[in-house]
């Protein structure tokens, strides 16, 4: 539970979404996903500081679906203690979040068709995830190489150590 209250909320999102009564502690358990709902009500306390925020999170509407939303709050200060206002503008984003869903699983199926590897790093050269080969090895690398570098997971007897030394270099 939040310790304000909205005082106003469109029609247009009172009739598509189950959002809290106007004038009452803003209860949003159960009308925001559970798994956002803890990132949702520390949003609230960023947004103290930086004064904007930009989040998204799944909202039930009125058929008993989870719709993503994509919200813009601003805080607007008040020179008079606790009558600053937020300002909170939402957009629908179920179809884009669905979309990129989709897309994920098809590349996670062409990979796992295919006969390479395929990886993603991180600015620190760490594995991200890992996609292709067969079942087995990929689940080795995804619980054992992830978080790792590849420094990190060389076997130091194999290869042609001026080559490695190279291949570092250029990593950096």
């Amino acid at each position: 539970t939040l310790d304000f209250a909205p005082t106003y909320i469109s029609p247009t999102i009172a009739r598509r979404y189950r959002t809290p009564p106007v004038s009452a502690k803003a209860d949003w358990s159960g009308i925001i996903h559970s798994e956002d709902e803890e990132a949702f009500l520390k949003g609230f306390a960023s947004l103290q500081e930086s004064g904007r925020q930009v989040r998204e999170y799944r909202l039930l509407d009125h058929d008993g679906g989870w719709r993503w939303i994509q919200e813009e709050l601003t805080l607007v200060r008040d020179e008079e203690p606790g009558a600053d206002c937020i300002l909170g503008v939402l957009a629908d984003i179920t179809d884009r979040v669905v979309e990129a869903h989709a897309t994920e699983e098809m590349f996670v199926d062409f990979t796992a068709a295919a006969s390479d590897w395929l990886w993603e790093t991180d600015t620190e050269h760490r594995f991200t995830a890992v996609y292709g080969g067969n079942s087995a090895n990929r689940a080795h690398w995804a619980q054992n190489g992830v978080g790792k570098t590849r420094l990190e997971l060389r076997v130091p007897e194999t290869g042609d150590e001026a080559k490695w030394r190279t291949h570092m270099a250029d990593l950096e």
